[in-house]
């Protein structure tokens, strides 16, 4: 599980153009961009004050977002992320974590942990 981890991540960070090709209509549905209007990014855009949450995210500095149930929000966010650069993957329902250079260091210390109490 932890190669096909690293195989997907090495991958998306790899990808500097941010071009990638879906052949599944599954795929294609899962990423939710028919999920929301131009407009509805728009609005979005402007209501969490991206330009300024952009100044943050280039100090490193996450800000907590909080969606609740909206599965809306959080595709428009995560494809403004996209959009500058930056890639996240969704770890539960209505949360998602951004893949930076040391996100692969933080889910091979998760697995160790989860994969001691296990035993």
């Amino acid at each position: 599980m932890l190669e096909n981890i690293k195989q997907d991540t090495e991958i998306l960070l790899q990808n500097k153009e941010r071009y990638f090709e879906f052949k599944d209509t599954a795929a294609l549905n899962n990423i939710g961009f028919n999920s929301y209007s131009k407009n509805d990014l728009a609005e979005f855009k402007n209501r969490i004050k991206f330009d300024s949450l952009m100044k943050l995210m280039a100090k490193k500095e996450y800000p907590t977002i909080v969606f609740g149930e909206n599965h809306n929000e959080l595709n428009i966010y995560a494809h403004l992320l996209f959009n500058e650069g930056i890639m996240s993957i969704h770890r539960i329902p209505c949360s998602f974590q951004i893949i930076d250079d040391n996100f692969l260091v933080e889910r091979e210390k998760e697995i160790k942990k989860y994969s001691r109490k296990k035993k």
